[in-house]
């Protein structure tokens, strides 16, 4: 999920880490990041965009990240 139109001064990113996976359209989910890309221009947005998008193609870090739900562990995972 993501906003249609710019909202926001600052980009930002909320991850939810759901104790059980849901249905969204044909796929069962559990690990979601909802991305706000604001007005300020950021020099790191690409490379935001890349390490989010691999981590969210990796089967084991997202397996990681529901094992341990916590904030020092999403860091880990994204390096």
């Amino acid at each position: 999920p993501h906003p249609y139109k710019v909202l926001t001064e600052k980009s930002f990113v909320c991850v939810a880490i759901l104790e059980e996976p849901i249905f969204w359209e044909t796929k069962e989910i559990q690990v979601i990041f909802l991305m706000s890309i604001g007005k300020e221009k950021a020099d790191s947005l690409e490379e935001f965009y890349k390490t989010t998008s691999n981590i969210m193609f990796i089967e084991e870090a997202v397996k990681a990240l529901i094992e341990t739900p916590t904030f020092e562990n999403l860091l880990q995972q994204l390096k």
